[in-house]
């Protein structure tokens, strides 16, 4: 019996180590303090209403699409238990919503914006800075300007003091306006 064309490319040894390298690189590079972990249950919440989940039914839907019990469920979204990352993502999934987005109150505490300067384009993120320091510096990109005007740039050959990049956030967000499906209380 030979392997579906699909399966023969899943096995591959290569395409395995590309598909893990996927797989790393969408987990959460950052730790999150028990505070920001407190916050979890809130950004399920609101994912559920973008959505339009009614109140009523937002601890089956979360219970169904965990495989728990609807008190489970509701104990998750109360904060009474706390919700693990993988249980996260599995309701971002569902909802068709990147991680980073369901988790952005979290994410972006302490965050300011910034325009990433990658050749002659200006990408709008969101960075953490670390103090004023000089050259030679200790992490891989440095912010230039000032707040509200922070230009982030490779720190090699930077001969100023700078601001160091502790945690830098890009997200790539479609144009369009829909935001997929939602749900009616009927």
């Amino acid at each position: 019996m030979s392997l579906a064309r699909s399966d023969r490319h899943e096995r591959s040894p290569q395409n395995r180590a590309a598909l893990h390298n996927m797989l790393m690189a969408t987990k959460l590079l950052v730790e999150l303090s028990e505070e920001d972990k407190s916050l979890i249950p809130t950004c399920v919440v609101r994912l559920m209403e973008r959505h339009g989940v009614p109140k009523k039914k937002r601890a089956s839907l979360l219970a169904e699409t965990l495989g728990l019990s609807r008190v489970n469920g509701y104990r998750r979204l109360s904060g009474a238990y706390q919700m693990p990352m993988d249980e996260v993502a599995v309701i971002a999934k569902r909802f068709g919503e990147p991680l980073n987005k369901v988790l952005a109150p979290v994410l972006t505490v302490g965050m300011e914006p910034a325009l990433m300067q990658v050749s002659e384009m200006r990408i709008p993120c969101l960075v953490e800075l670390g103090p004023p320091a000089g050259p030679p510096f200790s992490c891989d990109f440095v912010a230039l300007g000032a707040p509200g005007n922070w230009v982030i740039v490779p720190a090699t050959g930077i001969p100023i003091q700078a601001r160091e990049v502790q945690r830098l956030l890009i997200t790539c967000e479609s144009k369009s306006s829909s935001t997929g499906g939602s749900m009616s209380e009927e």
